[in-house]
């Protein structure tokens, strides 16, 4: 049960890491003025945030 929830509070803070990357990454854009298209793989990481723990352990 201990390795589970460290896995969880490990998936949270990649999660967060990935989040605070993306928010960098949307203002570096909004400087150079232009908008990329979305991948198909920050789309399905934007899943399991909005999905929170359910999704993490649905993907496990």
């Amino acid at each position: 049960m201990q390795l589970i929830e460290g896995g969880l509070k490990v998936g949270q803070t990649v999660l967060l890491f990935l989040q605070r990357v993306e928010e960098a990454h949307e203002e570096g854009r909004e400087e150079l003025g232009g908008r990329e298209e979305r991948s198909e793989e920050q789309e399905k990481l934007k899943g399991f945030e909005r999905g929170g723990e359910g999704a993490l352990m649905r993907a496990l």
